[in-house]
């Protein structure tokens, strides 16, 4: 059996394409020297009996003949671990990583196709890791300006690729989450108030830091998302002062967000794309020197986070709260905020 991750690109050998043209240059020429030829396909025949095939024959990318499909492999390896590396540091991955793998490519004797090698990592992501490359929407702020020189579909698509952001989301069966899920819960217990956590290396090992974050990440989020996707600072830290009772002061700084005050926990988030937030003021002179802003859900939240799982998020967080009022806010605020852009 094949390896699972072997590529077959052989192209059609040579002496199988000369026995594919003989038929026709035979049937052309039938009635003169239709002996000939049966002589002349035999000796091919025969020849290609004798001369044993190479066992050290490199294999080829039908497209880019000179380039092997062991280098592609290598450089869709490369972009999986580029990936993996910048999630798990909450990076997106840009056009930065991508311009620099595929100068690396340009770098070889031979081009190698940036599509080819960008396929084959999404295949391993999802096949060995349940990971998928998600493609972030477009800031608001990102000006498209045609450039010279993209004059064929592929160097348009190539572009296109490059200014693009990715970000990893798990692809894993609903099932397989929900095991996930109900493990986790086995091991962590649910507190009624932030007061609770005075030391989180008592209550978690140190790998639990991130579910941690992930927790009150789920917190702010959800807070935005029910304010129809818009909230001020001073909202967001009132609801957590007075339901959490957590202080939003810029001196207080809690060991369980890292030694960090709420608004650096925000400018963390806001960092990792999870929020964003947009300057309040009537003009642009009024903008630029004004502290007000809103947050808002940034892109990593929209391509993370489906719809309804944002919905049970909200119902979690807001417990005895979910009135049916909350209800209807929440499936609004929700389809209001993945109909706007980042």
């Amino acid at each position: 059996m094949a390896r699972r991750y072997n590529i077959s690109l052989s192209p059609p050998s040579a002496s199988a394409s000369q026995n594919e043209e003989e038929p026709s240059s035979n049937s052309q020429n039938h009635n003169r020297t239709g002996k000939k030829s049966k002589k002349r396909k035999h000796h091919t025949e025969t020849s290609e009996e004798a001369e044993p095939e190479s066992t050290e024959r490199i294999t080829t990318s039908p497209v880019f003949p000179s380039v092997t499909s062991d280098e592609v492999e290598k450089m869709a390896i490369s972009l999986v671990r580029a990936s993996i590396s910048y999630e798990k540091q909450y990076q997106v991955l840009n056009n930065t990583i991508l311009k620099k793998l595929y100068t690396m490519m340009e770098t070889n004797a031979a081009k190698v196709s940036f599509d080819s090698v960008f396929h084959r990592a999404v295949s391993i992501l999802t096949d060995v890791f349940g990971l998928e490359l998600a493609q972030l929407p477009e800031k608001s702020t990102n000006k498209h300006k045609k450039q010279k020189g993209d004059n064929t579909a592929e160097d348009r698509e190539r572009k296109k690729t490059l200014n693009s952001s990715y970000i990893l989301v798990n692809s894993l069966p609903v099932d397989i989450r929900q095991k996930l899920a109900r493990f986790y819960q086995q091991e962590v217990a649910k507190i009624n108030s932030l007061e609770e956590v005075v030391d989180s290396s008592s209550l978690l090992p140190t790998t639990g830091t991130d579910l941690i974050h992930q927790g009150f990440n789920v917190v702010v989020l959800s807070v935005i998302v029910i304010n129809s996707n818009r909230v001020t600072s001073d909202e967001l830290h009132q609801f957590l002062s007075t339901t959490f009772k957590i202080s939003c002061k810029e001196n207080i700084r809690y060991e369980f967000l890292g030694n960090r005050s709420v608004p650096e926990f925000c400018g963390y988030l806001e960092k990792q794309e999870y929020i964003a937030r947009r300057v309040l003021g009537d003009d642009k002179e009024s903008k630029k020197d004004s502290d007000l802003f809103e947050y808002f859900l940034g892109r990593r939240a929209r391509a993370e986070i489906s719809k309804d799982a944002f919905y049970f998020m909200i119902q979690e967080v807001f417990g005895e709260m979910f009135t049916e009022d909350i209800k209807k806010q929440a499936i609004h605020s929700i389809n209001t905020a993945y109909s706007e852009s980042g």
